[in-house]
C-alpha cells in the first residue's frame, strides 16, 4: 500500500511540474523583427566641447545558444571639432521582461568591441567610455519589442524563464504565474 501511495504521489508530481512547463509562453523572435526594433533606438549621441561620439547603423547579431542580443553599430567620434574617427563597434545586451507593461528590455547593455583608425591612444579610453554610456543610455529606458500589443490582454508573466538563439531566431520563455 506504501508504494501505491508512492508511486501515485510520484506521478501527480509528475503531471504537476509537466503541467506546470505547459503553461510557460514561447515568444520567437526572427532577426528581422529585433533588426526593425533595435533600427528605431539609433543613431545615438553625446557632445561634449572636446568630443562627440555618435552610434548608428545596429546590425544585430544573433549568436546560435546565447542568451544574449548582439549589435554591431557604426561609430563616428568628433575630436574638438576638427579630426574626425570612423569605426565599427560591437555591444551585447541580456533581454528582461517587464511584466507590468508587457515590453521587453535590454539589461546589461554596453559595448564590448571599439575599433577606430586613427584616434590617438591616449583619448582612446575616453571614447569608450563615452561610447558605452550612449549605448547604455540609448538602450536602458527603451523597450526593444511589446509583447502585450494594445487591445489585447496582458500577458502576466513574471519573468524570463530562458532565453536563447535557435535556427536564427531569438526564443524568450516567459514564465506564466
Amino acid at each position: 500500500m506504501r508504494a501505491l501511495f508512492g508511486a501515485m504521489l510520484l506521478a501527480v508530481s509528475a503531471y504537476a511540474a509537466t503541467a506546470a512547463d505547459d503553461f510557460n509562453m514561447i515568444v520567437e523572435l526572427s532577426q528581422a523583427d529585433v533588426q526593425r526594433k533595435v533600427a528605431r533606438l539609433f543613431p545615438a549621441g553625446y557632445e561634449t566641447p572636446f568630443f562627440a561620439v555618435n552610434v548608428d547603423n545596429p546590425l544585430v547579431d544573433l549568436k546560435e545558444g546565447s542568451d544574449r542580443i548582439g549589435l554591431r553599430v557604426d561609430v563616428q567620434v568628433d575630436l574638438m571639432g576638427e579630426l574626425s574617427f570612423n569605426g565599427r563597434g560591437r555591444l551585447d545586451g541580456k533581454p528582461r521582461y517587464a511584466a507590468e507593461r508587457g515590453e521587453i528590455y535590454l539589461d546589461e547593455a554596453g559595448l564590448r568591441e571599439l575599433h577606430l583608425d586613427g584616434v590617438p591612444s591616449e583619448v582612446m579610453p575616453d571614447v569608450e567610455r563615452v561610447a558605452d554610456m550612449v549605448v547604455r543610455e540609448a538602450l536602458r529606458d527603451q523597450p526593444l519589442y511589446l509583447v502585450s500589443q494594445p487591445g489585447t490582454p496582458k500577458i502576466l508573466s513574471e519573468d524570463l524563464r530562458a532565453v536563447r538563439v535557435e535556427n536564427g531566431k531569438l526564443i524568450l520563455e516567459l514564465v506564466m504565474p
